[in-house]
C-alpha cells in the first residue's frame, strides 16, 4: 500500500468470460511488457486484489 501498481496481464476468454492473468517478471525487463495484453491498475489505497475481482482493464495499442 502506498503506491500506485501498474500490473501487465494477457487476457482469456474462458466460459464467456474474460479472464485477467499477471504476467511475471522482473522489472527490468522489456519482453513481458511487449508480451501482454493489457495492464491494470492497482490504486495505492489497495494492498491488491482477490482472485475473481472484477478490475478495469486497460488495452495495449
Amino acid at each position: 500500500p502506498g503506491k500506485t501498481c501498474f500490473i501487465n496481464v494477457k487476457l482469456k476468454t474462458e466460459d464467456q468470460k474474460v479472464q485477467v492473468y499477471p504476467v511475471v517478471s522482473k522489472s527490468s525487463m522489456i519482453r513481458p511488457i511487449l508480451d501482454g495484453d493489457a495492464y491494470i491498475v492497482i490504486p495505492e489505497h489497495k494492498e491488491g486484489l482477490y482472485k475473481g475481482e472484477l478490475v478495469e482493464v486497460v488495452l495495449n495499442v
